[in-house]
Protein backbone atom coordinates (compact mmCIF):
# COMPACT_ATOMS: atom_id res chain seq x y z
CA UNK A 1 0.00 0.00 0.00
CA UNK A 2 1.26 3.17 -1.26
CA UNK A 3 1.12 6.86 -2.80
CA UNK A 4 -1.05 8.85 0.29
CA UNK A 5 0.25 11.81 -0.91
CA UNK A 6 -0.65 11.02 -4.06
CA UNK A 7 -4.49 10.09 -2.98
CA UNK A 8 -4.67 13.13 -1.25
CA UNK A 9 -3.71 14.78 -4.10
CA UNK A 10 -6.40 13.06 -6.40
CA UNK A 11 -9.12 13.53 -4.16
CA UNK A 12 -8.47 17.29 -4.56
CA UNK A 13 -8.01 17.62 -8.44
CA UNK A 14 -10.91 14.48 -9.22
CA UNK A 15 -14.06 15.60 -8.22
CA UNK A 16 -15.36 12.32 -9.38
CA UNK A 17 -13.67 10.44 -6.87
CA UNK A 18 -16.23 8.96 -4.42
CA UNK A 19 -13.93 7.72 -1.37
CA UNK A 20 -10.49 7.87 -0.92
CA UNK A 21 -8.28 5.67 1.60
CA UNK A 22 -4.70 7.67 2.51
CA UNK A 23 -1.90 5.35 3.97
CA UNK A 24 0.76 6.84 6.11
CA UNK A 25 1.70 9.97 3.36
CA UNK A 26 0.45 13.25 3.12
CA UNK A 27 2.09 15.92 0.65
CA UNK A 28 3.09 19.34 2.08
CA UNK A 29 0.39 21.03 2.90
CA UNK A 30 0.20 23.92 1.09
CA UNK A 31 -0.77 21.10 -1.91
CA UNK A 32 -3.69 20.22 -0.50
CA UNK A 33 -7.40 22.34 -1.68
CA UNK A 34 -9.50 20.67 1.31
CA UNK A 35 -12.06 23.05 -0.50
CA UNK A 36 -12.09 20.78 -3.64
CA UNK A 37 -12.25 17.71 -1.61
CA UNK A 38 -15.62 15.50 -2.56
CA UNK A 39 -14.99 12.16 -1.60
CA UNK A 40 -15.11 10.61 1.82
CA UNK A 41 -12.20 10.12 3.05
CA UNK A 42 -10.45 7.64 5.22
CA UNK A 43 -6.76 8.09 6.98
CA UNK A 44 -4.28 5.64 8.64
CA UNK A 45 -1.32 7.37 10.14
CA UNK A 46 1.54 5.87 11.89
CA UNK A 47 2.12 8.25 15.38
CA UNK A 48 6.24 6.92 15.10
CA UNK A 49 6.37 7.71 11.46
CA UNK A 50 9.50 9.25 11.09
CA UNK A 51 8.94 10.44 7.21
CA UNK A 52 5.58 12.05 7.82
CA UNK A 53 5.28 13.53 11.74
CA UNK A 54 1.92 13.14 13.48
CA UNK A 55 2.19 16.81 14.03
CA UNK A 56 1.49 17.08 10.10
CA UNK A 57 -1.36 15.26 10.03
CA UNK A 58 -2.74 16.83 13.19
CA UNK A 59 -2.33 20.61 11.03
CA UNK A 60 -3.93 18.18 7.91
CA UNK A 61 -7.14 17.62 9.89
CA UNK A 62 -7.72 21.07 10.57
CA UNK A 63 -7.07 21.84 7.19
CA UNK A 64 -9.50 19.32 6.24
CA UNK A 65 -12.18 20.57 9.47
CA UNK A 66 -12.36 23.85 8.26
CA UNK A 67 -13.12 23.09 4.71
CA UNK A 68 -16.11 20.85 5.93
CA UNK A 69 -14.33 17.56 4.83
CA UNK A 70 -16.15 14.65 5.98
CA UNK A 71 -12.98 12.13 7.23
CA UNK A 72 -12.47 9.32 9.51
CA UNK A 73 -8.38 9.02 10.48
CA UNK A 74 -7.18 6.51 12.52
CA UNK A 75 -3.66 6.96 14.24
CA UNK A 76 -1.40 3.76 15.53
CA UNK A 77 1.28 3.46 17.79
CA UNK A 78 3.63 2.19 15.16
CA UNK A 79 6.07 3.03 12.30
CA UNK A 80 6.02 3.96 8.70
CA UNK A 81 4.42 0.72 6.28
CA UNK A 82 3.27 -0.92 9.62
CA UNK A 83 0.60 -2.72 6.92
CA UNK A 84 3.32 -3.32 4.72
CA UNK A 85 4.13 -7.37 5.22
CA UNK A 86 7.51 -6.85 3.41
CA UNK A 87 8.56 -4.11 5.82
CA UNK A 88 10.61 -6.89 8.19
CA UNK A 89 13.85 -7.82 8.90
CA UNK A 90 17.37 -6.40 7.85
CA UNK A 91 16.40 -5.68 4.24
CA UNK A 92 13.75 -3.31 5.25
CA UNK A 93 14.03 0.58 4.93
CA UNK A 94 15.43 1.35 8.86
CA UNK A 95 12.39 3.91 9.36
CA UNK A 96 9.40 1.21 8.07
CA UNK A 97 8.37 -1.46 10.41
CA UNK A 98 5.52 -4.20 9.74
CA UNK A 99 3.12 -4.57 12.73
CA UNK A 100 1.25 -7.76 12.38
CA UNK A 101 -1.00 -6.43 15.51
CA UNK A 102 -2.31 -2.73 13.65
CA UNK A 103 -1.94 -4.22 9.92
CA UNK A 104 -5.24 -6.04 9.77
CA UNK A 105 -7.21 -4.31 12.08
CA UNK A 106 -6.00 -1.07 9.66
CA UNK A 107 -6.94 -3.14 6.82
CA UNK A 108 -10.16 -4.52 7.87
CA UNK A 109 -10.92 -0.77 8.67
CA UNK A 110 -9.96 0.36 5.26
CA UNK A 111 -12.41 -2.31 3.38
CA UNK A 112 -15.35 -1.42 5.86
CA UNK A 113 -14.99 2.30 5.11
CA UNK A 114 -15.05 1.32 1.07
CA UNK A 115 -17.70 -0.97 1.32
CA UNK A 116 -20.73 1.48 0.71
CA UNK A 117 -19.38 3.14 -1.95
CA UNK A 118 -18.82 -0.24 -3.75
CA UNK A 119 -22.03 -1.12 -3.17
CA UNK A 120 -23.37 2.38 -4.03
CA UNK A 121 -22.15 2.24 -7.54
CA UNK A 122 -22.66 -1.66 -7.82
CA UNK A 123 -26.29 -0.94 -7.74
CA UNK A 124 -25.92 2.40 -9.75
CA UNK A 125 -23.78 1.09 -12.61
CA UNK A 126 -24.38 -3.03 -12.57
CA UNK A 127 -20.69 -3.11 -13.05
CA UNK A 128 -20.39 -6.17 -10.83
CA UNK A 129 -21.33 -9.65 -10.76
CA UNK A 130 -20.83 -9.66 -7.03
CA UNK A 131 -20.20 -7.92 -4.24
CA UNK A 132 -16.49 -8.48 -2.76
CA UNK A 133 -16.66 -10.41 0.86
CA UNK A 134 -13.75 -8.00 1.70
CA UNK A 135 -13.96 -9.46 5.48
CA UNK A 136 -12.97 -12.85 3.84
CA UNK A 137 -10.63 -11.41 1.62
CA UNK A 138 -11.95 -12.37 -1.65
CA UNK A 139 -12.00 -10.68 -4.93
CA UNK A 140 -14.27 -8.49 -7.19
CA UNK A 141 -15.45 -9.73 -10.68
CA UNK A 142 -15.80 -6.69 -12.93
CA UNK A 143 -17.79 -6.91 -16.35
CA UNK A 144 -17.71 -3.21 -17.30
CA UNK A 145 -14.88 -0.70 -17.08
CA UNK A 146 -13.69 0.48 -13.48
CA UNK A 147 -10.99 1.39 -11.74
CA UNK A 148 -9.69 0.32 -8.11
CA UNK A 149 -6.74 0.60 -6.27
CA UNK A 150 -6.20 0.23 -2.20
CA UNK A 151 -6.76 4.02 -1.95
CA UNK A 152 -9.20 5.21 -4.29
CA UNK A 153 -12.67 4.08 -6.27
CA UNK A 154 -13.72 5.88 -9.39
CA UNK A 155 -16.27 4.81 -12.04
CA UNK A 156 -14.63 5.85 -15.39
Amino acid sequence: MYGGALTLLALCTSPEIDAGVVWYGCPPLEYVDATKIQARLQGHWATQDEFFPIESIDRLQDKLREAGVTFDFHRYLARHAFANETAVGPGRIPQTQYDPVWSPASVGSHFQFLRPVAQMNAMNSGVFEQLPDWEQGTGVQVQGQWESSSHFLRAL
